[in-house]
């Protein structure tokens, strides 16, 4: 009898759990996002323009219902479930568009997509009424489907990470091989969109940000002609010490390998001669910055030498006893140590 009674008492307890349990509308499964964000991006055509706009109002991100379960994720770094008491939802169609009123906040968020895939269907919405509407017209080969972009030959993905915009980018787009080593941002300037190499993602301290020159090149003698004559400049100007004029053309070379030469992003490819000059004109330009002696430009030594081992510079004592780096490493006394550290990393 005792056990007849467990057993009873057991049942209840599940069944009334169960009926207990909201049940959500089927139909209204999908992508969600705060309605007064959609409008920022629609009006704005810019990425980090529409979250600054918006990041005083503490609303969900995102929202996804998928299998009677509410998922956020929060600025796109940390996915979370909505806690019972967080969800308090009326669910509302209007002109066959569908919302969801948060009765707890008064905040509204409209459907974008029927996908749960939400970090897809947030990267397709940006696609739309983003990337497309900032493509950069002046580099060849240019082709936007899929919700990537093309360019280099390679294929360019967007990066919703909202904690990566630190600055006016329309756009951040990271290579879809190596998203951790090299990104690119989309920026408007003088009335068209120009490309901007930017920082690395772990902690956007790696990569100097410089705007990418759309260089076009018809063979590869054009190219090697081109990168030839401007490192060979960069070498004349640097003997003279007149260092700005050196930085000019040795940025010249640079910008030939990003536009030229897709592999410019695996780092694997600058252990072949033909990339020397490359990481060379990197390591050089960190030269210059540091012969400058200018307390406020030396920024840009520390950044372009963790960008000349990050692409393959291999002279690490040579650097560390360089006399031309003395100014930044009296600036700097830990950068010895932090850039043999990362050298040997990247080694194992």
């Amino acid at each position: 009898m005792k056990k007849i009674v467990i057993i009873s008492c057991i049942f209840c307890f599940l069944t009334s759990s169960l009926f207990s349990q909201e049940v959500y509308p089927k139909n209204f499964e999908g992508t969600f996002i705060p309605v007064d964000f959609y409008k920022k991006v629609i009006e704005t055509v810019s990425y980090s323009q529409s979250i600054k706009e918006t990041k005083s109002i503490k609303f969900f991100d995102v929202l996804c219902l998928k299998n009677n379960e509410f998922v956020s994720d929060r600025k796109f770094h940390d996915r979370f479930k909505l806690k019972t008491e967080q969800i308090n939802f009326d669910f509302i169609t209007k002109d066959e568009v569908q919302y969801l009123l948060d009765k707890n906040t008064n905040f509204e968020y409209i459907k974008i997509s029927d996908s749960t895939v939400y970090s897809s269907a947030y990267q397709h919405f940006l696609f739309e009424n983003v990337l497309l509407k900032n493509l950069p017209t002046d580099f060849g080969n240019v082709k936007a489907e899929k919700d990537s972009l093309f360019i280099f030959n390679k294929e360019w993905k967007i990066d919703i990470d909202q904690y990566h915009y630190y600055n006016d980018l329309a756009l951040i787009i990271y290579n879809y091989e190596n998203r951790n080593t090299y990104k690119l941002g989309l920026q408007k300037k003088d009335d068209k969109i120009i490309l901007i190499a930017l920082k690395d993602s772990e902690g956007l301290s790696t990569f100097p940000e410089r705007e990418i020159l759309p260089l076009k090149f018809k063979s590869e003698k054009e190219f090697s002609s081109y990168v030839n004559a401007n490192y060979k400049l960069g070498d004349e100007f640097y003997d003279k010490s007149d260092y700005r004029n050196a930085i000019t053309h040795y940025e010249n070379v640079i910008n030939a390998y990003v536009c030229f030469h897709s592999g410019v992003i695996n780092t694997d490819k600058f252990k072949n001669k033909e990339f020397q000059t490359y990481y060379y004109s990197i390591y050089n330009v960190a030269c210059c910055y540091s012969l400058l002696k200018n307390y406020d430009e030396d920024s840009a030594t520390y950044s372009y030498l963790y960008f000349a081992l990050e692409s393959g510079y291999p002279h690490l004592d040579y650097l560390l006893n360089d006399k031309d780096l003395e100014f930044t490493f009296k600036h700097y006394p830990k950068l010895k140590e932090e850039l043999s550290e990362d050298f040997w990393y990247k080694k194992e």
